[in-house]
């Protein structure tokens, strides 16, 4: 992966030296900040020191940081604690599932919503058409259903504004954060 990285680098700073021009600096940056990536070392390095400021932080009773073991770690190798639990959008797809009763609505209802994301909702009835009989709306459920997903919504709001605030003290009060907060990262704890 890291010489394939260093190929197709060079040939988008080929290209960027055409229509972006002016732009090395950032170009640059941006190489040696990706290319740290691939230094497990330099990757513990850093979690240590996430973990290290989020025990010091307000949030220490509510959010968890690996360990990284750095003893047993080399470039290639990264080793840490293991955190039992489910990626953040596996538990929320699971309790959609639950609170409408029907995990094959819930998915189709979480497709549509990705895709309104890219499209715009004004546009997706032109691109969608498929499953339209899966396209029933929330308005149509029962009130149990409904209170379910009123206590996911606000399960769900928490989590994201949880993680908004650690994101957010890392980087105004920690001056280091982590760059990488996708959803494999996130995880709910068992």
């Amino acid at each position: 992966a890291e010489e394939r990285f260093h190929y197709d680098f060079q040939v988008f700073r080929w290209l960027c030296k055409f229509a972006l021009t002016g732009w090395e600096p950032i170009l640059d940056e941006c190489y040696r900040q990706i290319l740290s990536e691939f230094d497990y070392i330099r990757e513990a390095q850093s979690l240590r020191t996430i973990r290290d400021n989020l025990l010091m932080s307000p949030f220490r009773h509510t959010v968890r940081v690996p360990e990284p073991f750095t003893e047993l770690c080399t470039k290639e190798l990264l080793v840490m604690e293991l955190l039992n639990g489910k990626k953040l959008s596996d538990s929320l797809q699971d309790d959609l599932s639950d609170a409408i009763g029907d995990p094959a609505i819930a998915e189709e209802f979480l497709r549509r919503k990705r895709l309104e994301l890219i499209v715009g909702g004004d546009n997706i009835s032109k691109l969608d058409t498929s499953n339209q009989e899966n396209n029933q709306p929330l308005e149509s459920l029962g009130t149990i259903s409904k209170l379910r997903l009123y206590r996911l919504y606000r399960k769900a709001s928490n989590a994201i504004n949880l993680l908004v605030n650690v994101q957010g003290h890392q980087i105004f009060m920690d001056g280091f954060f982590n760059g990488d907060p996708h959803p494999g990262n996130i995880l709910v704890l068992d």
